[in-house]
């Protein structure tokens, strides 16, 4: 069975990459090493979770499990507000009054958006990423 190694941070044990030979690391790299059953690591189907002394890979598939990233349902919901308004039509609806349709609709979409996120969060087969996971994870890896 193919090894996969989790590397982390020495100093803050947090966790950083994946790597599959660790020959050319230094010495003082700290890692974990996982078999896994299958002939190729597919970056999306594992999720490592946590740091070095508290986190495991998680297998998404075998766990049933996907994941869902905040900023995805955030960047979804105002591609819809877009497409049926594009900046002129803001504009020409202060002009217009047709401002309060536009709100109206604007409201509906962060009602179904707060409520997808409510779902993805609490829904035991999403691993849900929040903005603020997602941003120490890109501060890790800079």
């Amino acid at each position: 069975m193919p090894l996969i190694y989790t590397l982390f941070n020495p100093k803050t044990k947090k966790f950083i990459g994946y790597t599959d030979d660790i020959s050319n690391y230094p010495e003082n790299t700290l890692f974990k090493v996982y078999e896994i059953e299958h002939d190729e690591f597919n970056l999306e189907r594992f999720h490592y979770e946590g740091d070095y002394e508290n986190g495991r890979l998680i297998d998404l598939i075998k766990e049933n499990k996907s994941i869902v990233y905040e900023k995805d349902i955030d960047d979804k919901y105002e591609k819809i507000f877009f497409r049926k308004y594009s900046i002129l039509d803001i504009v020409l609806g202060i002009v217009d009054d047709k401002l309060d349709e536009i709100k109206s609709f604007r409201k509906l979409l962060m009602d179904k958006k707060e409520r997808e996120k409510f779902n993805s969060m609490n829904d035991p087969s999403f691993k849900y990423v929040s903005l603020e996971e997602q941003e120490k994870e890109r501060n890790i890896l800079s």
